[in-house]
């Protein structure tokens, strides 16, 4: 199979469109690679289960790594995940929005001390990075990292580096891509 660049982005957007509508866990239901195929391009299916993006389960076709990447429902759990974490924390968010705009508090960082990565995503969101960015960022930082504790510290540091500058937004943008190329 033979696919310009720009065809495999639009065939991957496809697919993970019709995955992000159909489940909130990537497994596409009694779908098949046949039917993957016919949703894309005849080959396309074998070339993702080949780099394991895609795998067929019984019972269907389960996306890898589904949760990491996908819109509406990815971003659904980065913010159930968050408000959990800031009500085990004690910080309790309110059940419907006030009238009055209250002033803004600063968003808690994780401590790096058990926190999920997860919970990074909206205080990265928070400078200015899009949910795809932010995951990366996180991803390779702990890659990186000897431990999550180190993952946490090196956050942090961006984090507040970043704040302390005059445009944050610039800032991590620039430390993204100089030190990891995004």
């Amino acid at each position: 199979m033979t696919c310009s660049r720009a065809e495999v982005i639009g065939h991957l957007y496809n697919i993970w469109c019709i995955a992000d509508e159909q489940t909130t866990d990537g497994l596409l239901a009694h779908w098949t690679i046949e039917e993957v195929d016919e949703e894309t391009t005849a080959g396309f299916a074998k070339c993702m289960v080949d780099i394991d993006w895609l795998q067929v389960v019984e019972g269907g076709i389960q996306i890898q790594r589904f949760e990491d990447h996908n819109g509406s429902s990815a971003k659904k759990r980065v913010m159930d995940a968050s408000r959990q974490a800031k009500k085990r924390k004690g910080v309790e968010t309110p059940s419907r929005p006030a009238t009055a705009k209250p002033e803004p508090q600063p968003e808690p960082e994780p401590d790096g001390d058990g926190d999920s990565k997860i919970s990074w995503y909206p205080v990265l969101t928070g400078l200015g990075l899009d949910m795809n960015q932010a995951i990366q960022l996180v991803r390779l930082t702990y890659d990186q990292s000897r431990d999550e504790r180190e993952a946490g510290h090196c956050l942090n540091s961006i984090v507040t580096r970043s704040r302390q500058a005059n445009t944050p937004k610039a800032y991590i943008r620039a430390i993204l891509k100089k030190t990891y190329g995004l």
